[in-house]
């Protein structure tokens, strides 16, 4: 799985921290941090 970690919480933050039960918590707690990495999709132009 991936997870977004801030630069902050590299040293503190171990692989098993992030499992298939404790990221639901984390997402609730801390919202998801993936909206705010990843820019809205951008309209091409048709032609």
């Amino acid at each position: 799985m991936s997870f977004p970690v801030a630069w902050e919480e590299l040293g503190t933050v171990r692989p098993e921290d992030f499992t298939i039960r404790s990221v639901p918590v984390l997402l609730a707690r801390a919202g998801d941090r993936w909206q705010e990495l990843m820019p809205r999709p951008q309209a091409l132009p048709r032609d």
